[in-house]
């Protein structure tokens, strides 16, 4: 008896142990260029171009912008500058945590998408980077 509940709470082990940790779905893939960072003995900002073409998702404009972002002087989400117009209602913001993530929101009519990079690294400071798009929301 003593052998038969060792081996079921072994297996259940094993079976939570091998269950995959849920991964969010990504809807679409935004590429960082031009990018170039601002580190003082560690990363403090970074800027960037951003594209994405119209339809990433359902329902969204076409955007291309450059986004300047920092957690030292203007902490928080800041407005990336558009080249050219941006369909009405739709704006680009963007914001870099600490951890060296970068996120862009882009809002369009009364939704909101929002795409993450990995944490930015020594190997790759001003190197292209993704974000991928994981949500769309109300804005």
């Amino acid at each position: 008896m003593h052998t038969s509940f060792l081996t079921a709470a072994a297996a259940l082990a094993a079976s939570v142990i091998a269950t995959p940790i849920e991964s969010r779905d990504v809807l679409a893939t935004w590429t960082a260029t031009d990018v170039s960072s601002n580190v003082n003995h560690f990363l403090s900002g970074v800027s960037f171009h951003l594209t994405a073409p119209a339809g990433y998702v359902a329902g969204a404009p076409a955007f291309d912008v450059n986004c300047k972002v920092d957690w030292i002087i203007n902490p928080g989400v800041q407005p990336c500058t558009a080249n050219g117009e941006l369909a009405d209602g739709s704006k680009v913001e963007a914001s870099i945590e600490t951890s060296d993530v970068v996120t862009v929101y882009h809002t369009f009519g009364s939704q909101k998408a929002t795409g993450a990079s990995a944490p930015l690294t020594d190997g790759n400071l001003n190197a292209d980077f993704t974000l991928d798009v994981s949500g769309v929301g109300s804005a």
